[in-house]
């Protein structure tokens, strides 16, 4: 057995191979499809496997990205293809492997990792669910009493490109994303390993966001996976993106980032549920984090109260201080929560109540 170690280029076959069982029913090249971003040469120093006999039998990938959270930089790893061969199981392999991604990720610069799953590998690590947003079943009626004259959608044509990623970049938590994700995406059309349809949203003929939709045959759902723009004109074109899928209803997700689409929905009386961001998140540099997220503290609380503001550790306790307040964690992953945010746990007060929680983010094209 040789491992933890990175992946070299001529093993990304193999690699392939297992992630393909493990996620695909066998069927070939369909991960490699998937998530082109995570499988290719350039990315091998950030898939770590296990192998044994020339045959990669253990695996934990990553993309690493800067992210704006409020207007902070932020350094993120996107964690996914978690796999192992089902005759290696049970020996800690991923465990090994993911204790060597944080460590790896760490020394690169990195702040946290999102992951695509909640299993309880990445809960013994820390990582836990966080986010305040809201999940939206919206019915055709519902939707077609949010339409404006002027708006349309139409499919994403050549030339739209800057379009989308100048309406992406306003989020107030986005993905900084270079060229090649955008690129790969509109060429590859799939979003979270689905066929997905890419939609321009127009205003009196004018790109101005986008939609990225698809429909579940087990619901008939139209599922939004993505959308940018001005809310009003977002919400606004609900309705037309439904009936172009013969869909009764759509659902979304409004992040906690969004009020503005979030108070039309509810104003409308519109249903909306509470739901977690994307993933689970576990922060592999917590006093790193802290200090690039003090402009958005600043933000919320004032100059005085983000220098002022601290974290420190005790085995596994977490002590927020900030003046004459302090709360402490009982571990990472409480700590994770009420830094981020939690609809049914740890919500600050005080002080901390103006600070947190800080932004999070939705994967949507960046899925991995």
């Amino acid at each position: 057995m040789e491992g933890p170690r990175r992946l070299l280029a001529h093993e990304l076959p193999a690699l392939g191979k297992l992630v393909d069982n493990v996620f695909m029913n066998g069927t070939d090249g369909a991960m490699n499809r998937a998530f082109s971003t995570l499988f290719n040469a350039a990315n091998t120093d950030n898939l770590i496997v296990f192998s044994d006999d020339g045959r990669i039998v253990s695996h934990v990938g990553r993309t690493e990205r800067w992210v704006s959270l409020g207007g902070c930089t932020v350094r993120v790893g996107c964690v996914g293809a978690v796999a192992t061969d089902d005759a290696y199981r049970g020996q800690g392999l991923a465990s090994k492997l993911l204790f060597q991604a944080c460590a790896e990720g760490m020394a690169a610069g990195v702040d946290l990792f999102m992951i695509s799953g909640g299993r309880g590998l990445y809960r013994r690590a820390g990582a836990t669910e966080v986010g305040l947003d809201y999940r939206a079943t919206v019915e055709l009626a519902a939707a077609r009493d949010l339409v404006l004259a002027s708006v349309a959608i139409r499919p994403f044509e050549d030339g739209d490109l800057p379009i989308w990623m100048a309406a992406y970049q306003q989020k107030l938590a986005h993905y900084v994303r270079p060229s090649e994700d955008w690129e790969c995406a509109v060429q590859t059309r799939i979003c979270q390993t689905f066929d997905a349809d890419f939609l321009t949203i127009t205003n009196a003929g004018v790109p101005c966001g986008y939609v990225v939709c698809r429909v579940s045959e087990e619901d008939w759902l139209c599922h939004i996976m993505e959308y940018a723009g001005d809310a009003r004109l977002v919400a606004a074109a609900l309705a037309q993106v439904a009936e172009r899928h013969d869909a009764h209803a759509l659902r979304l997700v409004i992040p906690g980032t969004d009020p503005i689409l979030f108070a039309y929905l509810e104003r409308a009386g519109i249903a909306l549920e509470p739901v977690h961001s994307s993933g689970t998140l576990l922060i592999v540099n917590f006093q790193q984090l802290i200090d690039r997220l003090r402009p958005w503290f600043a933000t919320r609380a004032g100059l005085d109260a983000a220098e002022r503001l601290d974290v420190q550790r005790d085995g596994d306790r977490f002590v927020f201080i900030c003046g004459d307040a302090s709360v402490e964690l009982e571990n990472l992953a409480a700590a994770t929560e009420f830094l981020f945010g939690h609809h049914e746990r740890n919500r600050p007060s005080g002080v901390f109540a103006k600070m947190f929680p800080a932004p999070t983010l939705r994967y949507g094209l960046s899925f991995i």
